[in-house]
């Protein structure tokens, strides 16, 4: 193929090498008869090769690579943090082991001995604690029960003992009347009958109920064969215990009067020593269950309680690091996982703590750690996921990195940062296999791609004529000008128009096509027969076009005979 190439009239920062000179010295020279044809001999240097690549989509990835050395994710280093003879070690090397497993067992003896001696410290300070604190507590007297308030023995600032009488509390709404039936009346009462209570104070009849009857019978002063029965009752006012009371029962009346009680009464009383500070009842208050009725002040019972206290305290401390003590002569499994090491037999003696028994690692899940160049780090981060493959293994597995040390270390003049990765699907992965890795830093699916050798500097694509008409698109007067979509007739490459489009992310292979083209379009890559380009992936050179020039060369970054071998023309190829 013959192309028609003109020389510019201008030729801006070239660095001229001798093999440069000299193809400018030939351009010149052919130039003066105003039109060249390239060579288009098998082997000539400066043949034109055109290689047409499809548009397709895909995906376009941008990644860093990486190696490093496998280790468990979890390791556990079982130490003895006890003295004494190994009794049993039921594992071996390689063992698979569950969590809880119990894997040594040390003679314990001396550590039970001291568990029990400590017990019984503890055993004894507890009492004396609660010692304590029932006399820390029995410095407020409250109400043992509801009742009448009938006597105060005590006053404020006045100073008790334990017994010290403090008041009388009576509850006289429930009433009972004790008197006598007839022996051979008593088959005709039953527990829970009502009864009918005449008292003779006031003439007032109450309902009551029998509560109790007493088995056995006597002859009374009267010399009446007779039983006991007891009938409870409310008292509806006004009814002391000096007051008696007649009852009749299932129309039997009682053998004789009877005396009324209250069904019950207290005497409050300290129960320890110490000052009054505070007396809230009087005489014939109302009191009901709990209330608080006397605060005493005793400065050596409370220093006494809070004593106790402490060293309850203490006590149980030291009892639950006995426990601990003990709990560490059994050796057991830390996790699921197998055993790498063991270091210990039963039947050693550990005569220092802190020696190591064994190793056990959770093989499940495995990491690594790879060194991030600073150019690449900002593209990293905690969550990423990350391709991996081992040499002794046959298959690809994906981590993801779960650590980054900002903090690198420089070498040579270059700074590198360590980056953790953990693969929680290892099935054929041991510790100590060497990987490499690949972090995906950039990605785009199904994308319009170009091959990277067919997108110049200028984001312009090699087309061929047909395809410029089929496009169907405006043609731009520059390339400077050119804006997404149009197209402009290439001088340089006869029959061929350049493209313009709008590119996204690239790689080695291929750069993302945003705008500007669709899939299907046939695009082409430049070089000559000399380049050391593949054929599969000819660079062409970024070749811009002066439109000053009229078509002209303009030499950037290489253009002919430069060092990807590609040709000149307008927009020419990367």
């Amino acid at each position: 193929m013959n192309l028609k190439v003109q020389l510019p009239k201008k030729l801006p920062n070239i660095h001229f090498t001798k093999k440069r000179a000299a193809i400018l010295c030939c351009a010149v020279l052919i130039g003066a008869s105003g039109v060249v044809y390239a060579l288009k001999v098998s082997g000539s240097s400066n043949e034109v090769i055109y290689t047409p690549y499809i548009l397709d989509t895909g995906s376009i990835t941008t990644s860093i690579s990486g190696s490093g050395t496998l280790t468990a994710a979890k390791n556990y280093t079982l130490t003895a943090n006890v003295k004494g003879e190994v009794l049993s070690d039921d594992f071996e090397i390689g063992d698979s082991v569950s969590e809880g497993q119990v894997l040594y067992e040390l003679d314990n003896s001396d550590a039970v001995e001291e568990l029990n001696n400590t017990s019984l410290s503890l055993k004894q300070q507890q009492l004396t604690t609660q010692q304590a604190q029932t006399a820390l507590t029995n410095l407020t007297i409250t109400a043992p029960l509801s009742g009448l308030v009938s006597e105060v023995y005590v006053k404020v600032g006045e100073s008790v003992n334990s017994g010290t009488k403090i008041a009388e509390i009576v509850n006289n709404e429930d009433c009972t009347l004790r008197l006598q039936f007839n022996a051979s009346d008593i088959d005709s009462i039953k527990i829970n009958d009502t009864a009918a209570v005449y008292l003779l104070s006031s003439g007032e009849t109450v309902s009551g109920t029998v509560s109790k009857i007493n088995s056995g019978a006597y002859y009374n002063s009267a010399n009446a064969y007779v039983s006991d029965v007891e009938i409870s009752f409310t008292n509806p006012g006004g009814i002391t215990e000096l007051d008696s009371a007649a009852a009749i029962v299932n129309g039997i009346a009682g053998n004789n009067e009877g005396s009324i009680s209250f069904n019950s009464s207290a005497t409050l009383t300290a129960k320890t020593s110490g000052e009054i500070t505070a007396l809230n009842i009087d005489t014939n208050d109302y009191v009901n269950q709990g209330d608080l009725l006397v605060q005493l002040e005793n400065d050596s019972t409370v220093l006494q309680g809070e004593s106790a206290a402490l060293s309850l305290s203490n006590a149980e401390q030291s009892y639950k690091n006995k426990e601990e003590k003990l709990a560490e002569y059994t050796i057991t499994a830390p996790c699921n996982g197998t055993v790498l090491s063991k270091n210990i037999q039963a039947g050693d003696t550990i005569n220092e703590a802190g020696t190591t028994m064994a190793i056990v690692a959770d093989l499940s899940s495995m990491k690594f750690t790879m060194s991030i160049d600073e150019l690449d780090i900002k593209n990293v981060s905690v969550g990423q996921k990350v391709t991996v493959t081992a040499d002794a293994v046959n298959k690809v597995y994906t981590g993801e990195i779960t650590a980054i040390v900002l903090n690198g270390t420089t070498a040579n003049g270059v700074t590198v940062y360590p980056v953790t990765v953990t693969l929680e699907e290892c099935d054929e992965l041991l510790p100590g296999m060497n990987v490499t890795a690949q972090i995906i830093t950039q990605e785009a699916n199904d994308t319009l791609r170009a091959p990277i050798s067919c997108v110049s500097r200028n984001d312009m694509l090699l087309i061929d004529e047909a395809s410029a008409k089929s496009l169907n698109a405006e043609t731009a007067e520059s390339i400077q000008s050119a804006e997404v979509g149009q197209i402009i007739k290439s001088d340089d490459y006869k029959g061929y128009y350049f493209l313009k489009v709008e590119s996204g992310l690239s790689n080695s292979s291929y750069t993302a096509i945003l705008d500007g083209a669709k899939e299907g379009l046939t695009v082409y890559a430049v070089s000559n027969a000399s380049g050391n380009t593949n054929n599969s992936e000819p660079n062409m050179m970024n070749i811009g076009k002066d439109s000053s020039s009229g078509g002209a060369f303009s030499f950037d970054g290489g253009g002919m005979g430069g060092p990807q071998g590609g040709m000149g023309g307008p927009g020419g190829m990367q």
